[in-house]
């Protein structure tokens, strides 16, 4: 079934999920804010194609350092379920990437900001 975005963008909506007609959805917005926080450093905020929105990615620092996870929430089992996320390994990694670069972006602006009041 085909039907139109009220941005005005086509999507096939299949049993797999959605579909954009003109191919791979784009990003064309990214919003990070750093958070003061000892594990959580930083919320995101992506569009696609102008007309869809995920709210909720974190940066998180782990033992490993900082990592890209997807929005979540807590089933009653105790454990967490991305409730968004890519379904390819390529949007995977260029999700991180751009957020990862931002939230750096972001952290020095923040720190210059602070050390000049």
């Amino acid at each position: 079934m085909a039907i139109v975005l009220g941005c005005g963008c086509p999507v096939i909506v299949a049993a797999a999920g959605i579909c954009f007609l003109d191919g791979a959805m784009q990003i064309t917005a990214v919003k990070v804010s750093v958070v003061e926080d000892p594990s959580l450093k930083a919320v995101a905020t992506i569009t696609f194609d102008d007309c869809f929105v995920v709210k909720g990615i974190k940066v998180v620092l782990g033992e490993q350092g900082l990592f890209v996870a997807m929005p979540s929430r807590k089933l009653p089992d105790g454990s967490y379920q991305d409730v968004a996320f890519p379904t390819t390994p390529p949007l995977r990694e260029e999700i991180r990437s751009i957020v990862l670069q931002r939230y750096e972006a972001a952290r020095r602006s923040s720190a210059h900001v602070s050390q000049h009041p």
